[in-house]
């Protein structure tokens, strides 16, 4: 039987600790599984290559002195804001208007624009304060009923004139005026009356402390066609300052678009701040924004990104490196990961318990033994909780999967699957062993992870990643490898009720180099939709992939590819997923970027959305002030994210905690 079901119980709980220090630290391929945690590891850590099995997703670190650090930018239309309609004493109509995003000390003409009226209702001037923002009752002297499908419109001036009338934002058609607020889109028209939509783009702004330089590429659309000037200012976006740097000028095609418009700056001797700039593209070019140092009308902001990195700090002790974590409850948190033994080349799995801060550091946690014979190493990579799974978890217990490796494995099996069930302490928990099988015993429609016509092939790794509802997923390897060298890598689903194994066919191969990494059930515990995460060569290139499963028909939505800052990276995998508000939260690890955050909205008819990313800057943080080696991208929980990071001179990896700014 591919599935074993272990009857030892009470395994030893904290124990001795087993802080064992010495020089070699512990392994680079933490998410690989239990074997793949050597010293050597770190030696191919820069590079994921084509002949790493499918749970590969680390990366070298882009640290101060040794690098590169970047950031992707999702660049938002100005202005934002939004109005509420109102009467005043006499039965007048007034709007009520916030906004930001204004060019700074700017006057505006406000319209109410009535469907099959000669003329617009015309309110008070709206003035911008020098952070470009405003805050403002305008009146009117219009007293009757505003009709359906009105909308109020924000003009770029007061002045008169093509360009000064030329709208910059507005509502949508007014159905119910009176029940506001009314949220405003930016609009981008050309003094000749040509609509290019609402601005918006992308961009990556990076700092490479060897060299000194800082690399701004933008792309964008919706922008006039021509020259628009473009800086870094101090502040935000919301609250406009100073120039830090004067990007030169950005040229639109006819089309309004800037395609990977690149800039870069020399002798930069500070890295990106964790906040305080933000990348603004403006209407006008370098030479029309300003008149005696003051903005002009051109100056107005078309898009706009607030530039962030988040504060990230060191969690847990020195070897003891999270790989995952769900929430329970009362602000708490339970973690899974793995504590080096010995010369740091082995583990012992580990739970913890309690709340996610910065109070975490130096904290002790729950070593765990598991009772299956020969173990020699064994990691946690996701755990699931009662507060998540009334259902399948009992309150006071968790679930947590991993992989073991054992002295008393089968001939050339390295990693072995495991699942537990009990206390965070480990007191009276049950454990599990399980394999995918290789002959089509127990998976779904008797699919063989081995084909027949490969008679000596065997399951080399089973590696269970996370956990959520009644499924487990994770990966596998089969030996031998397939033709060209490559580790024949695929995914699953194991199902703990069924006691059935589900192989991914992505693309149409069982040996697409796929990882499932992370597991989401949609729409509270009784649901049997699932989103699953990971990463996978299906697409022909190494992308991050998000997919909906239905658990109950056994039937999978089309994958969605993503890479990293929606560039050409050579490797993305996502390696954890939370549900947030509008979709999900997911960490991601790169080739481009050691360790990020991505969101990614869910649309209305269930499709998953552009994903709007955000780096991890844990090179360029505190804990790695003298460099780090090694950074990794592990679990995600609203908005923290945590890794492992390997700082220089340091025997053990630890842990960093990086909280990100909310969207």
């Amino acid at each position: 039987m591919s599935f074993t079901a272990s009857t030892s119980r009470g395994a030893r709980a904290y124990g001795p600790r087993r802080r064992t220090r010495a020089a070699a630290a512990r392994g680079a391929r933490l998410r690989l599984g239990a074997g793949t945690v050597a010293a050597g590891a770190l030696a191919a850590a820069g590079a994921l290559t084509p002949a790493a099995p499918a749970g590969a997703a680390t990366s070298s670190a882009r640290t101060p002195g040794h690098g590169r650090t970047s950031y992707a930018l999702s660049l938002r239309a100005m202005p934002a804001g939004a109005v509420s309609f109102g009467r005043s004493n006499h039965g007048r109509l007034t709007v009520r208007v916030r906004m930001f995003g204004l060019t700074p000390g700017s006057a505006h003409q406000v319209d109410l624009v009535r469907p099959g009226a000669s003329r617009p209702v015309r309110f008070s001037t709206l003035t911008a304060s020098s952070a470009g923002r405003a805050d403002s009752f305008l009146r009117s002297s219009f007293a009757g009923l505003v009709p359906l499908g009105s909308r109020l419109v924000v003009r770029m001036g007061t002045a008169g004139g093509r360009v000064s009338t030329e709208p910059i934002a507005q509502t949508g058609r007014l159905r119910h005026p009176g029940r506001g607020p009314h949220r405003l889109v930016a609009v981008e028209i050309s003094p000749d009356g040509v609509s290019y939509g609402t601005p918006h783009g992308h961009a990556t702004i990076s700092y490479n402390a060897k060299r000194q330089t800082l690399t701004v590429t933008v792309s964008a659309s919706g922008v006039t066609p021509g020259a628009h000037a473009a800086h870094i200012h101090l502040g935000r976006c919301q609250s406009q300052g100073a120039v830090k740097y004067m990007l030169k000028d950005l040229v639109a095609s006819r089309r309004g678009r800037i395609t990977r418009a690149v800039r870069v700056f020399t002798n930069v001797t500070s890295p990106i701040p964790a906040h305080g700039w933000y990348l603004n593209i403006h209407q006008g070019n370098s030479g029309n924004i300003l008149s005696n140092g003051q903005p002009t009308i051109y100056f107005r902001p078309l898009i706009c990104a607030n530039i962030r990195t988040g504060a990230i700090s060191s969690i847990l002790r020195a070897g003891d490196v999270v790989t995952g974590v769900r929430g329970t409850g009362h602000g708490k948190v339970v973690l899974t990961g793995g504590a080096a033994t010995g010369s740091g080349t082995q583990n012992d799995p580990f739970l913890f318990k309690g709340r996610l801060t910065t109070g975490a550091a130096g904290a002790d946690v729950s070593i765990l033994t598991p009772p299956f014979p020969g173990v020699t190493s064994a990691t946690f990579y996701g755990p699931d909780t009662h507060s998540f799974n009334p259902r399948f978890i009992p309150d006071g217990k968790v679930r947590a999967v991993g992989s073991y490796t054992s002295s008393s494995a089968p001939p050339g099996v390295v990693n072995q699957g495991m699942i537990y069930l009990g206390p965070v302490n480990g007191s009276h928990g049950s454990w599990t062993s399980a394999d995918v099988p290789a002959d089509g015993a127990h998976t779904v429609g008797h699919a063989r992870a081995c084909p027949r016509h490969r008679a000596t092939c065997f399951v080399m790794d089973t590696i269970a990643h996370s956990t959520m509802g009644d499924l487990v997923v994770g990966n596998y390897d089969l030996n031998p490898a397939v033709r060209g060298g490559v580790i024949s890598a695929n995914a699953f689903i194991y199902n703990l009720t069924r006691r059935q194994w589900t192989l991914l066919r992505l693309g149409g191969s069982m040996s697409s180099q796929t990882t499932l990494y992370g597991i989401w059930q949609d729409d509270g515990s009784s649901s049997p939709k699932y989103t699953l995460a990971g990463g996978s060569m299906a697409s022909g290139r190494k992308q991050a992939f998000l997919m909906n499963y239905n658990e109950r028909t056994g039937r999978f939505g089309p994958p969605k590819y993503f890479s990293f800052g929606h560039g050409p990276a050579l490797v993305t995998h996502f390696e954890g997923i939370t549900g947030v508000p509008g979709g999900f939260n997911l960490v991601a690890g790169s080739t481009a970027q050691a360790s990020s955050m991505a969101f990614v909205p869910v649309n209305r008819d269930g499709r998953f959305g552009t994903a709007r990313w955000h780096p991890v800057n844990v090179a360029g943080s505190a804990i790695c002030a003298s460099g780090c080696s090694l950074v990794t991208g592990n679990a995600v929980y609203k908005n923290h994210v945590m890794g492992l990071f390997l700082a220089a001179g340091a025997a053990l990896p630890g842990t960093y905690l990086a909280t990100l700014p909310r969207r």
